[in-house]
């Protein structure tokens, strides 16, 4: 008797063991490994897709607002947004938008959310409406910056999950309503 419960109790803790070379991973490390190497996703210059893309993956927007010939825009980029270990941090919250306001000649953004300096930092909930904004981000080295992202970042995210958005701005862009 004993040895048929020693063989039973054998044979489940074998069966139930993690998985060896060659087998398929379990539906629960997919997960896990899936989350490890979200990306960040980037859309160039389109508001209405990052919107879309926003609400399809049920992840905040987070508008890149700079300017070609702005060189602190070019360092957060390089430093923050290019590095792939960084911008993984904001992947799991953030559909990133990096939009040159210089050329804003469809929607409007610069005009509607009042950018005035460059680099600025708009976060919008999938249904646009504006969660934060930051004028600039501070930082002498990658580090800095990247913090001064992050925190940027996770105070957004805590204003979203409280159902706090800024008040004033609407979450519609008619192009008509902004003077030329």
């Amino acid at each position: 008797m004993n040895r048929i419960l020693f063989l039973v109790v054998s044979f489940l803790f074998l069966g139930c063991s993690q998985p060896t070379a060659g087998q398929s991973p379990t539906s629960e490390q997919s997960k896990a490994d899936e989350l490890k190497t979200e990306e960040l996703l980037i859309v160039e210059q389109d508001y209405d897709e990052a919107l879309k893309l926003a609400k399809k993956e049920n992840k905040l927007v987070f508008i890149d607002c700079y300017a070609d010939w702005c060189g602190p825009c070019k360092e957060l980029d390089k430093l923050v947004f290019q590095d792939p270990a960084r911008a993984q941090s904001l992947a799991k919250d953030f559909v990133l938008l990096k939009y040159n306001v210089m050329k804003d000649k469809q929607f409007n953004v610069g005009k509607k959310y009042h950018v005035c300096s460059y680099p600025t930092g708009l976060v919008l909930t999938n249904e646009g409406f504006l969660v934060n904004r930051k004028y600039g981000f501070p930082g002498e080295t990658a580090d800095e910056l990247a913090a001064s992202v992050s925190s940027f970042a996770a105070e957004s995210v805590q204003l979203n999950s409280q159902g706090k958005t800024l008040k004033g701005y609407s979450n519609s862009m008619e192009i008509s309503e902004y003077p030329s």
